[in-house]
């Protein structure tokens, strides 16, 4: 299981990352078909800063580390978790 946050303060960051990571999500099952990944969206700047002082770009955590400011390519966040995969 990866455990994916993803955090913004507007809900429009948070939609483009989430359809990049749902986008990357369908293409990596085809090569791991028992992937399970768990999307959490966190907007309260209070628990957005438990993990990076930036609130005004978009940002994802992977398994409680930040791993990205910018999520907007989708090649970018298929590599993001398949790098947790592996």
């Amino acid at each position: 299981m990866i455990d994916l946050k993803i955090l913004g303060y507007h809900s429009a960051q948070r939609y483009t990352i989430r359809q990049t990571v749902v986008a990357a999500q369908r293409v990596l099952r085809t090569e791991y078909p028992e992937l399970k990944i768990a999307i959490t969206e966190l907007k309260d700047w209070i628990h957005i800063e438990e993990y990076t002082p930036v609130l005004s770009a978009p940002s994802l955590v992977v398994d409680e580390k930040l791993v990205c400011g910018k999520v907007s390519i989708k090649g970018r966040g298929t590599r993001l978790v398949e790098k947790c995969i592996n």
